[in-house]
Parts: structure tokens; C-alpha cells; sequence
């Protein structure tokens, strides 16, 4: 944690002094502190309440599982586009641009 906390000071500083040398300022940047959700989730915290409705989590969750990619050898377009019928070598050679040149190709 020391180290961690080091690090990050060193940072901090580094960017302190290439701002004054750069003489960038920063002065119109408005900061609002947003205290309104702290209290909200202390009062939920302190009445034992949800902080969050389950039913959007569900549906939030349903949602990602069926985006999330279930093979990454294969082409994720395929079951997007079930109505048309790709040859062969078009699916070879999408593999081959994705998987052997980076996807680099023309």
C-alpha cells in the first residue's frame, strides 16, 4: 500500500510541475461535489434498504449475456445476420484478415 501511495505521488508531482512549466490554467474548471447520492446511500445503508432495483439489474444482466462474445475464434457478425447466406471462402478469408493479419487487408 506505501508503494502504491509513492507511485502515485510521484505522479501527482510530475504533473504538478509540467503544468507550471507548460503554464497551462486551470483555474475555470468547475468542480461540483455531488452530495445528494452520499446521503441517499447512507440513509439505504442505515435502513437497510436496496440501493438498486432488481428487476433493472436482471435485464441489465440478461442484456450482457446475450451481447457477450461465447467464441472469439469465430466471426461474431455470423448470428447477427442469420438472413444472409455467406460462401465459404468469404468466411475463410474474414478469419484469416481477422485472426493472421490483424485485419489489415483491402
Amino acid at each position: 500500500m506505501y508503494y502504491l501511495y509513492l507511485i502515485f505521488s510521484i505522479i501527482l508531482l510530475t504533473f504538478l510541475i509540467m503544468i507550471s512549466k507548460k503554464g497551462i490554467c486551470m483555474s475555470n474548471i468547475i468542480i461540483n461535489k455531488e452530495e445528494k447520492f452520499l446521503d441517499q446511500m447512507n440513509e439505504a445503508i442505515e435502513k437497510n434498504k436496496n440501493l438498486s432495483d432488481w428487476d433493472l439489474f436482471k435485464l441489465n444482466y440478461q442484456m450482457k449475456k446475450a451481447t457477450m462474445a461465447k467464441d472469439f475464434n469465430e466471426l461474431q457478425v455470423l448470428s447477427y445476420l442469420p438472413h444472409i447466406n455467406f460462401l465459404d471462402h468469404q468466411i475463410k478469408t474474414a478469419k484469416t484478415v481477422i485472426h493472421e493479419i490483424n485485419g489489415r487487408a483491402i
